[in-house]
């Protein structure tokens, strides 16, 4: 594994992290939900990118 390899994988890490967070946030704070779902659904996109671009490599 290359050490560009290992940054993409340990910023999938932190993306996966911050979803979680996020969704604990929603469950907390229910009237700010769908803005943070909005939030989640790009860093889903951001996520399922850099995946590709880890397989790529």
């Amino acid at each position: 594994m290359s050490e560009g390899e290992d940054l993409l994988r340990e910023a999938l890490d932190h993306i996966d992290a911050a979803i979680h967070l996020l969704r604990k946030y929603a469950k907390l704070s229910p009237e700010k939900a769908e803005s943070v779902e909005d939030i989640i659904m790009l860093l889903e996109d951001a996520g399922e990118a850099l995946e590709s671009m880890i397989s790529e490599s």
